[in-house]
């Protein structure tokens, strides 16, 4: 948490989609970090107080399955919920986000609203940190 709101990380390399996210969910009230790269997002993951991640798999540097599973395998940070989104629509790549550690996944192209409404779902449940499965 962040200045009273919750911090959403968007680790997205599209730069419309990414921006279309964040500028949407800081109209719904949430702090958003937004970076392009999974080594950038595991660096942010480490050092801010993350309270939610919306994850692109087919990122450079460190492909989001990897920095799924590297977060989700760190017992500091097993707990953060993490949304994945993927143009792939093969149900293998649904699975393999599960088996990384994915709470959710959303094909794209996703409808803003459907993804404000699985964020939201965190925490006005109270979940400050993780939960649930797709």
């Amino acid at each position: 948490m962040k200045d009273g709101k919750f911090l959403v990380l968007v680790v997205e390399d599209d730069i419309d989609t990414r921006d279309n996210i964040k500028a949407r969910l800081i109209q719904e009230g949430y702090e958003v970090v937004t970076c392009f790269d999974g080594l950038r997002a595991l660096e942010v993951i480490r050092k801010q107080n993350v309270d939610f991640v919306v994850l692109d798999i087919m990122i450079p540097g460190l492909i989001g399955y990897h920095l799924c599973r590297l977060v989700k395998f760190d017992e500091r940070f097993q707990h953060l919920p993490i949304l994945v989104l993927t143009a792939k629509t093969d149900a293998k790549f649904k699975q393999l986000s599960e088996r990384a550690g994915a709470d959710r996944f959303l094909t794209k192209p996703f409808d803003m609203n459907k993804l404000v409404t699985v964020i939201n779902s965190y925490f006005k449940e109270g979940r400050e940190h993780g939960g649930g499965t797709a």
